[in-house]
C-alpha cells in the first residue's frame, strides 16, 4: 500500500498539512501588504510581519526565504488582482466601447483608491530593492502595455494587430496612465475617483486617435510597396 503524501495527512481541525501551509502563507502576504503599505519596505522587519500575522518566524521561513521574497509575492499578488479585474471588463460582450474603457480604468484606479496600501507597494516600495524585484516591476509594466493593446483591439477592431505591434504608442499610453496614477497617489487622491477615471479615458481616446492616424499611414505605405 502506497504511503499517503504528507500534504494530504489530516492533523487537526479537518485541514490537511498543505491547506494549513497555504492559510499561513496568505496571512503572511496580508501582513506584508499591511506593513509594506504603511511602514514601508525599509522599516519593515520579519518580526513585525510575524506580529501582524500572528505567526512565529518559523512559519515565516516555511514560506519565504527573506523579506525581499515576501515583497515580490505581495507585489505580484497586487498586479495579478488589479490586472485580472480590469481585464474582466474587456471580455464582457454587452458593453458599449465607452463603458468598456471606463470600466477597465475604473477597476484599475479604483483598486488603488480603495486600498491605498496597494498603491504604495505598487508604485514606490518596490523601486530599487533588487534586480529580481526590478524584473517583476518591468514585467508588470509589460502587462499594462498588453492590457492597453488588448483594450485598443477591443475598441477599434479595424486596427490590425501587426500595425499595433509595429508602433510604440500603446507603450506610451500605458506609461501615461501609470504616471498619472502615481501623481494622483502622491497628491493624496485630491482628484475625485470619477474625475481621474474620466481623465484617463480622455488620454486613452486621444492616443487611440493618434494610433489610427499612424496605422492608416503605415497601411497606405505597405499597400504602395
Amino acid at each position: 500500500m502506497k504511503k499517503t503524501k504528507q500534504n494530504n495527512i489530516k492533523k487537526y481541525g479537518g485541514l490537511y498539512v498543505g491547506q494549513r501551509v497555504d492559510i499561513r502563507r496568505k496571512k503572511l502576504i496580508e501582513a506584508g501588504l499591511e506593513s509594506f503599505g504603511t511602514l514601508g519596505y525599509t522599516k519593515t522587519t520579519i518580526k513585525a510581519i510575524c506580529k501582524i500575522s500572528g505567526l512565529t518566524e518559523r512559519y515565516f521561513y516555511e514560506s519565504f526565504k527573506n523579506k525581499e521574497e515576501l515583497l515580490g509575492c505581495v507585489y505580484q499578488t497586487i498586479v495579478d488582482e488589479i490586472t485580472e479585474n480590469a481585464m474582466n471588463y474587456l471580455i464582457k460582450p454587452s458593453l458599449e466601447p465607452k463603458e468598456i474603457i471606463e470600466g477597465a480604468f475604473g477597476e484599475y484606479l479604483g483598486a488603488l483608491w480603495k486600498d491605498q496600501r496597494r498603491a504604495r507597494v505598487l508604485y514606490f516600495e518596490v523601486l530599487g530593492v533588487s534586480p529580481e524585484i526590478d524584473k517583476k516591476y518591468r514585467s508588470a509594466q509589460d502587462r499594462m502595455v498588453d492590457l492597453v493593446s488588448f483594450l485598443i483591439s477591443k475598441i477599434s477592431p479595424e486596427i490590425k494587430r501587426e500595425s499595433l505591434n509595429a508602433t510604440i504608442i500603446p507603450t506610451g499610453l500605458a506609461g501615461a496612465i501609470i504616471f498619472m496614477a502615481e501623481r494622483w497617489v502622491l497628491d493624496n487622491y485630491k482628484t475625485p475617483l470619477d474625475d481621474i477615471v474620466r481623465q484617463a479615458v480622455i488620454i486613452f481616446e486621444s492616443f487611440e486617435k493618434l494610433l489610427k492616424i499612424e496605422t492608416d499611414l503605415l497601411d497606405k505605405l505597405q499597400d504602395s510597396n
